[in-house]
């Protein structure tokens, strides 16, 4: 899943039907792109980590849980506000005003069909989960479509010249502002509101910024033809329907547990799976995001392009393995330390799912590569059989209890992920085998680190409480950190330039 004039560079505006070439600025690097994504990510974060605190004060449960209902509803119909068009933006090579006009006018017709029919259909979702006061908190929440689409080209064109350091400014100061208005929000009894005004907030000043940043402005006498949008509807269409598979292979296990087994054991699950998953998808989201423009500028440069795609998946598995790694051997004392000892199950069930986190973060960027160099129906195949061995092995986990329907996800991640980064590196026309040895010094790293802190834990007199922990933490990082320093200086260089 985001500043000011004086930065902008007005170098890549051109006259009008005039194509726009990709921009070859030395400042479109991944480095660069990385660092500003960083920022934004870093501190939409800790604005929702004062909101939750500040406002799970504030208001009651049963509030939020109107707001999760809520959530479920406008969540899918983010997989259709822009039907891939802005990642296409970002991918051409060469791009027209009447391509951008028209994409814009999509668009803007896409989100607003997407609210009207979540305001249309607000008082059948809300009679469906026995919540009347659902249907307003849909309807304001359906106002961010159209606000937030009104901007997505701009924002594709923003981010397609790689000026990620604007974007940072932009998205951190509407989510720090839009918390500030959700908290006054619940001071002055908002309830539930209050969360959506906050939404709105966001959606209204990213908006407003976004375009004042951008120096396109649509011709609103050819923006009523969208003709042009056919130049990239197989494109956008593969990739619209890549993200609709996705969403539904990510939220099956959910369904079919529930089904199959009790809240306690589905409980359990989710807590580990939100341990596994939070940091991994903040990681590989900064790094997919700056590594878009980068590899889209080069896609035709297949060696260019494997470069570039090895050099950030060493980063995410320098980051990644060993806090999956550290969530492994620390299973135990983790869950209890930090969430209680009534929690158990989720210690055991992380001793799977932390190595399949290993396996998805290294995949992430598959997905980058395949848009970067138009293959979207690839990818949508690609989508297709992830869901296909997900489903498959929640089925087939069903059978035997909770524990074995991790370890068949961690088989079905094995299996999905091996498949990907052949077919990934077939595409850039490389050997797969490149990424074993780009990955050995991690892995290498990661098991050092691993023995280390099984041994370091005999030296403990105690292994459940928060001292003991973060000696552990600190213990491994610095094993590990050697290990890499012996392995792999050129890694650790790159996250010195990145500080």
């Amino acid at each position: 899943m985001i500043c000011t004039d004086a930065y902008f560079n007005h170098d890549w505006l051109v006259e009008i039907s005039t194509p726009l070439l990709m921009s070859k600025a030395p400042s479109m690097s991944l480095v660069n792109n990385t660092r500003w994504v960083a920022v934004s990510q870093a501190a939409k974060i800790s604005a929702q980590v004062i909101s939750l605190v500040l406002l799970a004060r504030i208001i009651p449960p049963a509030e939020y849980g109107l707001l999760a209902m809520a959530t479920v509803i406008v969540n899918f119909g983010y997989l259709f506000r822009d039907f891939g068009t802005a990642a296409a933006l970002i991918q051409r090579p060469v791009i027209t005003e009447a391509l951008k006009n028209a994409v814009f006018t999509f668009n803007l017709l896409m989100g607003a069909a997407v609210a009207i029919l979540i305001i249309l259909l607000s008082p059948l979702i809300a009679h469906y989960f026995g919540q009347p006061r659902l249907t307003p908190v849909l309807c304001l929440l359906a106002l961010t479509f159209p606000l937030a689409s009104s901007a997505s080209s701009h924002l594709a064109l923003l981010e397609r010249d790689s000026k990620f350091k604007k974007i940072a400014g932009i998205e951190a100061s509407s989510s720090l502002i839009a918390t500030v208005v959700g908290v006054m929000a619940a001071l002055a009894g908002w309830g539930v509101y209050s969360l959506a005004a906050q939404a709105l907030c966001n959606a209204l000043l990213s908006t407003v910024q976004i375009w004042l940043a951008s120096a396109w402005r649509p011709s609103w006498r050819k923006a009523r033809d969208v003709g042009s949008i056919g130049e990239i509807f197989s494109f956008s269409g593969n990739l619209a329907a890549f993200n609709f598979i996705i969403y539904l292979a990510r939220n099956t296990d959910t369904w079919i547990i529930s089904y199959y087994m009790s809240s306690a054991l589905l409980g359990a699950y989710n807590l580990a799976t939100r341990i596994m998953m939070l940091p991994m998808q903040t990681l590989t989201f900064v790094v997919g995001r700056s590594l878009l423009p980068v590899l889209s500028r080069d896609h035709q440069d297949s060696a260019k392009v494997t470069t570039t795609f090895l050099a950030a998946t060493a980063g995410i598995a320098f980051l990644a393995f060993p806090l999956m790694t550290g969530i492994m051997v620390l299973r135990e004392p983790f869950v209890t330390v930090v969430f209680g000892p009534q929690w158990g199950l989720t210690a055991e069930l992380l001793l799977w799912l932390a190595p399949a986190g290993m396996l998805q973060a290294i995949n992430s960027t598959s997905s980058t590569v395949f848009i970067a160099k138009g293959e979207t129906r690839l990818l949508f195949w690609m989508g297709v059989l992830n869901a296909t061995l997900m489903i498959m092995a929640f089925l087939a986990g069903t059978l035997n209890g909770i524990t074995e329907l991790v370890r068949y996800y961690l088989v079905a991640n094995l299996a999905y992920v091996s498949i990907c980064t052949c077919v990934v590196f077939n595409c850039m026309k490389s050997s797969p085998l490149m990424m074993i040895k780009n990955l050995l010094p991690s892995i290498i790293g990661c098991l050092l680190m691993a023995l280390a802190m099984t041994q370091f834990a005999h030296f403990l007199p105690q292994q459940t409480t928060l001292l003991s922990l973060l000696l552990h933490t600190a213990f491994g990082s610095v094993v590990y950190l050697l290990v890499m320093a012996l392995l792999s200086p050129a890694t650790l260089k790159r996250f010195a330039r990145f500080a």
